[in-house]
């Protein structure tokens, strides 16, 4: 798992309120700040009457730009370029819904969202995309893992005077019977880890699955510092509402993002 991006799945922002090993991810260094833009391009021009959404895709385990990566949204496709970057023209008014796919990646679904307005600069920003090796190393460390169910990464971002989602818990609510995973600092899932730990670049903190098809998500986090922004949330120019699309994982290699905004 922007975003995933490992799927980005949705991304959930946070605002401000009130075991370390080895890192089994080659090109990485758990745990460590990596230079890495947080944004694509600066704000590109729409015609009337629509938007542009654009993003970069890097390589989950590298977090090399991805090059040659499939983007497709509102009966648009492009193809990232050389540096990862992407961009779609699409109806001001359209939903977003992009998908990733590209050979010998796993199908990642971006979360749902509105642009905030005509015009708007719809920035995705930089999200990770896993290949299927990858993905299947994740899936055989999941406990109980059900391939005819869904699998959601959930990307936490962070704004005002919230700064890390380190130390964050995450409790699902709906459905029930769903499973969770934190990513520990070698940014795998560990079920050792019982919290939101500093994972590199703008990888998922937590995984969520065997999350029957079709079913609504819906979450709550607790943070010593910062508070979860409730749905719909804007940020960078569009609005999550907190859903996104959840079908089995198999036998596409699908994963599915979330984003939740801390604050």
């Amino acid at each position: 798992m922007f975003v995933s991006p490992l799927a980005l799945v949705a991304l959930v922002s946070l605002g401000c309120s009130s075991s370390s090993s080895p890192n089994p991810v080659s090109g990485t260094d758990a745990g460590a700040d990596v230079a890495i833009d947080v944004g694509s391009d600066a704000a590109k021009e729409a015609a009337p009457g629509t938007v542009v959404e654009h993003g970069i895709m890097v390589d989950y385990a590298t977090l090399n730009p991805a090059a040659g990566l499939s983007i497709t949204d509102n009966g648009q496709s492009t193809t990232t370029d050389a540096t990862g970057a992407w961009s779609l023209t699409v109806p001001a008014d359209a939903k977003l819904q992009p998908i990733v796919t590209g050979p010998k990646y796993s199908l990642l679904y971006f979360p749902d969202s509105k642009p905030e307005k005509a015009g708007a600069d719809v920035d995705f920003g930089t999200a990770v995309s896993a290949t299927a090796d990858l993905y299947n190393v994740e899936s055989g460390i999941l406990a109980g893992i059900d391939t005819t169910k869904a699998l959601i990464h959930l990307v936490v971002v962070t704004t005002g005077t919230c700064t890390s989602p380190v130390g964050g818990t995450l409790k699902v609510t709906a459905p029930a019977d769903a499973k969770v995973s934190y990513f520990g600092e070698s940014s795998i899932p560990d079920d050792t880890v019982t919290s939101f730990q500093k994972v590199a670049g703008d990888r998922p903190v937590a995984v969520i699955y065997n999350v029957t098809p079709g079913a609504d998500v819906a979450f709550t986090i607790d943070h010593p510092t910062c508070k979860l922004a409730p749905y719909p949330v804007t940020f960078r120019g569009k609005t999550y509402d907190g859903k996104v699309r959840t079908e089995a994982i198999e036998p596409k290699h699908l994963n599915s993002a979330m984003v939740a905004v801390l604050q």
